[in-house]
C-alpha cells in the first residue's frame, strides 16, 4: 500500500513538473 502511495504522489509530481515545462513554453513563445 505505501508503494502505491509513493507511486501515486510520483506521477502526481511528474504531472506538475509536466505543467510548468508546458507553462514556460508557452511564456517563451510569447517573448519571442
Amino acid at each position: 500500500m505505501l508503494l502505491l502511495q509513493e507511486s501515486f504522489a510520483f506521477d502526481q509530481l511528474i504531472s506538475q513538473l509536466t505543467d510548468w515545462d508546458a507553462y514556460f513554453a508557452k511564456k517563451r513563445q510569447q517573448l519571442e
